[in-house]
């Protein structure tokens, strides 16, 4: 079980950011981090910009990787990039998406309705803490040193005991799978795997037929987490790629010598090429290319043309990896999407995950003043309600200061609202 394990002790932390005006906001929330503790002593901590818009998932690993190592060369007295301070490093990337309509900070730092165990630490809890803690804390203590790239778009919520000793096993890229049932997948990846549990392919909103053939005998499909370890050897051909064009076109140093736009999807331009079912022509070409693993238009023109090229060069420096699954029974996984009914459902109906030193709570730093009335049923986070407010069934309250008389009526969201007004009412 991970509990006689001993958690994940990080060289560098990296959050990606596709957006320059972020970047120092996200930059002060995760030295904010590092300030209390959460993180460790002594851990590179950064915000990666990606060097210009549309890199994709795969391009901004690829750039981050290239950043988070020209720092810690500068930290062993190189005066380059060396790839020899990979050699035992232990590097976690997370990257940040898009904008996210129910947090000013987009989803890492979507607060949650948990609090700390510990009365050491005090602060919201984001689902950065969450992710962060799964992978230092219950997955990533069954893994060797390398590289672990995690999405933040999703919550997940794990078993209280679970062993993957062996899933890690002379492992050159790991998978994390949850198995779903189908129709909760039909929006999003799956892998196909062999009888040895390797991927043999990567599905995106697959029909039934294709769901069929990725199902497990209880019916259920491994869903494509974002969530993936790199061994050393695979970090090192990614970080070589700031040296290879057209893709060093993902880096900052391919926009200085001044190379076209690439897009690189790290599961469909990244990861294919070490599946064992999808053929160097189909990928090459672009038939199982581009993000979401779609086909390549026709009429892309030059553009198609270097997309080929790069490809060619990611299968030829891949294709002799594997991709092993790391299948997590019991586990769930919630996609955070745009929905206000879905991100209504998570907050009221939170998905625990034990043992990681947070426990759930509907009411977390708040402050509530009679004669306020806040149904039991509603989750209030980071708010300040005061004078006649009341808050009906089933609604969320996060980062608000409410004052005088304001109602919300059921079922509602409100979230970074300042209200001082005799009388306000949210239906």
């Amino acid at each position: 079980m991970s509990g006689e394990h001993q958690p994940v002790s990080w060289d560098a932390v990296v959050l990606t950011c596709s957006d320059k005006q972020w970047t120092q906001t996200l930059q002060r929330e995760l030295d904010i981090q590092y300030a209390k503790g959460y993180l460790g002593k002594d851990v590179i901590h950064l915000v990666v910009e990606d060097p210009k818009s549309n890199v994709g998932s795969g391009g901004a690993t690829i750039n981050a990787l290239v950043t988070v190592i020209e720092y810690m060369s500068a930290r062993r007295g190189y005066t380059s990039i060396n790839a020899d301070v990979l050699e035992n490093a232990r590097i976690l990337i997370l990257h940040t998406g898009k904008q996210y309509a129910y947090e000013a900070c987009s989803r890492p730092f979507l607060a949650l309705p948990m609090e700390r165990e510990s009365p050491e630490f005090d602060g919201l809890v984001c689902n950065f803490d969450l992710l962060y803690s799964i992978i230092t804390n219950k997955i990533g203590v069954f893994a060797g040193a390398g590289v672990w790239v995690c999405s933040t778009d999703m919550v997940l919520s794990l078993p209280k005991h679970f062993d993957l000793t062996d899933a890690f096993d002379n492992c050159e890229v790991c998978a994390v799978s949850i198995p779903m049932p189908p129709k909760q997948l039909k929006d999003h990846g799956v892998y196909l795997l062999d009888k040895e549990g390797f991927v043999e392919n990567i599905l995106y909103k697959a029909n039934l037929d294709m769901m069929e053939s990725c199902a497990r005998p209880d019916g259920t499909v491994p869903s494509a987490v974002g969530m993936v370890f790199l061994s050393q050897a695979v970090a090192e051909k990614l970080l070589g790629f700031y040296t290879k064009p057209p893709l060093d076109a993902c880096t900052y140093m391919g926009l200085d010598s001044g190379q076209p736009p690439l897009k690189l999807s790290l599961f469909f331009d990244v990861l294919l090429p070490m599946t064992s079912g999808v053929s160097e022509e189909d990928f090459v070409r672009g038939n199982r290319g581009s993000s979401f693993g779609q086909p390549v238009s026709k009429d892309e023109g030059n553009s198609r043309f270097n997309m080929e090229y790069a490809r060619q060069t990611l299968w030829n420096d891949l294709h002799g990896f594997k991709i092993k699954a790391c299948v997590i029974e019991g586990g769930l996984y919630h996609y955070l999407n745009q929905s206000a009914t879905e991100h209504k459902k998570l907050l009221l109906n939170f998905p625990e995950t034990q043992n990681l030193g947070f426990s759930w709570a509907k009411r977390v730093h708040v402050g509530i003043k009679e004669p306020c009335i806040v149904k039991e049923d509603c989750v209030v986070i980071n708010s300040l309600l005061c004078g006649d407010v009341r808050v009906e069934n089933r609604s969320v309250v996060s980062h608000c200061d409410l004052r005088g008389r304001v109602k919300i009526g059921k079922d509602c969201i409100l979230s970074g609202v300042h209200i001082e007004h005799p009388k306000v009412c949210y239906q």
